[in-house]
């Protein structure tokens, strides 16, 4: 019998499927746990640090952005979960590392599309979650007038939301519990395209070998 004709489709495939393979998202922010004020260690902006749980985090320039501070500086209220949470306060000029500012707004950039973006918000006015996709087309969004005193859930359900801002009104605004579901590919990496493409052929060089 001589072997399938898609056999060299499907183990290429295969591969594909494993180097995208997708995992519901959900982080805590528990990176800052102990740290109460941001001066102290002094904390930088959020950047790479979950990039291994499917997101990374940019604010208005690459020393601004919101910062995981404990609850324990005096925020009003304390954190959704644990005792850590990503904090904004305009009030606190230069007390990052490198002399930047935490301050919105911030963009959270998922390394596979995504169905479903959540997040719980506190204590600012007027926070919003908006959601695009990978065009920069915005596909949704879900905001809280005032958030003083109280979490209040984030979240926004569409296909392919590749890219999701957090903005807020007024000076500080506190962020918690974030959740995001993929529900689409990775963009392959330029060596891992290459490399499937040069397993497509090697492995198919092999089974026209085979059946001549």
């Amino acid at each position: 019998m001589k072997p399938c004709l898609f056999r060299p489709l499907a183990i290429v495939g295969t591969l594909m499927l494993g180097s995208s393979a997708l995992l519901a998202g959900s982080i805590d922010f528990e990176i800052g746990a102990g740290r109460c004020a941001f001066s102290g260690s002094p904390s930088t902006a959020l950047t790479t640090e979950y990039a291994g749980s499917g997101v990374t985090f940019s604010g208005p320039s690459a020393i601004d952005g919101g910062a995981t501070v404990d609850q324990c500086g005096n925020w009003g209220i304390n954190a959704h979960s644990g005792t850590a949470f990503l904090a904004f306060n305009a009030f606190a000029v230069s007390s990052l590392a490198g002399g930047g500012a935490p301050i919105g707004p911030e963009t959270l950039t998922f390394s596979s599309l995504v169905t479903d973006v959540s997040i719980w918000a506190s204590v600012g006015r007027d926070i919003t979650l908006t959601a695009f996709d990978g065009s920069g087309k915005q596909v949704g969004s879900s905001s809280v007038a005032n958030a003083a005193g109280s979490w209040n859930l984030l979240q926004v359900s569409a296909p392919g939301i590749a890219t999701a801002v957090l903005s807020y009104s007024g000076p500080v605004a506190i962020f918690d519990d974030l959740n995001f579901t993929p529900g689409g590919t990775a963009v392959p990496e330029p060596g891992t395209l290459g490399f499937l493409v040069v397993g497509l052929g090697v492995v198919t060089a092999g089974w026209i070998r085979r059946n001549r």
